[in-house]
């Protein structure tokens, strides 16, 4: 879910760089003899602006993208524990499929968690477009593991307990990483300055109402049947789309404030 989330270098121009200095100046060219043309020199090339591709990401944007792999990677954890137990009880044919399904699962979770430490390891030297790269490995990741996931309930004729119980793992796992988020954007705003402060401090306060909702859905999730686990799981993915929507939106807030 999902948020900021890193100094920016001022290019001086040269005229205005250096003092003059007497010792460092050179003097000034001799004029030119009397009914000689003046010499034409080449305005001199402006400076290149400095490229995506080679300053350091928005660190706003870098916290950002960690603190989503994260959070995912905490609900793979606990989607692979879920399945390794179920698969552990099986027996016989299924049984082979099931560990062979479980095997991918986990190579899958810890190539995740490879590019997510190669995330963190690189984060203040990865340009913005290395960052957006990294982010759209991780989300290719995550789709593989929730489509591989799918595929091992399918070949073990997994019953509704056992798919609830894959969801629920993901849901506890991500409101926990909702509680230390919400933390972690107070501590952001609490460097803003007042006038700042104050839209942000209102924008944290709506998360919190929101993640109050969700653990309202997350309630319901639990306590749902089979008949209406469709609905239960469409109203908690409604609320859970409207809490990454504002935490993006504070996320923004915030980077912006500290440019």
């Amino acid at each position: 879910m999902g948020a900021a989330l890193f100094g920016w270098i001022a290019i001086l121009p040269a005229a205005t760089a250096h003092a003059e200095d007497p010792l460092t100046t050179p003097a000034p060219a001799a004029a030119p003899a009397q009914g000689a043309a003046p010499e034409v020199k080449p305005a001199p090339a402006p400076a290149a602006a400095p490229s995506s591709t080679t300053v350091p990401a928005d660190p706003s944007l870098t916290r950002q993208a960690i603190a989503w792999s994260q959070e995912r990677l905490a609900e793979l954890d606990a989607s692979v524990l879920v399945v390794e137990e179920n698969a552990a009880e099986l027996k016989g044919a299924v049984k082979a499929k099931a560990d062979a399904a479980v095997k991918r699962l986990q190579e899958t979770r810890d190539a995740y968690r490879a590019k997510a430490e190669a995330m963190l390891d690189n984060s203040r030297t990865w340009t913005a477009a290395q960052i957006t790269d990294a982010r759209k490995s991780l989300d290719d990741s995550w789709k593989t593991f929730q489509k591989e996931v799918d595929t091992y309930l399918d070949e073990v004729h997994a019953d509704f307990d056992t798919r609830k119980a894959v969801l629920l793992a993901q849901v506890e796992a991500r409101q926990k990483a909702l509680e230390s988020t919400i933390s972690k954007l107070k501590a952001d705003a609490a460097k803003l300055a007042q006038d700042q402060r104050a839209a942000v401090d209102k924008q944290i306060a709506a998360l919190e109402k929101k993640v109050e909702e969700l653990k309202a859905r997350a309630a319901s999730l639990k306590k749902a049947s089979a008949s209406s686990w469709d609905k239960a799981k469409q109203a908690y993915e409604d609320v859970r789309t409207r809490v990454v929507e504002t935490y993006q939106s504070i996320r923004d807030s915030l980077s912006d404030a500290m440019k």
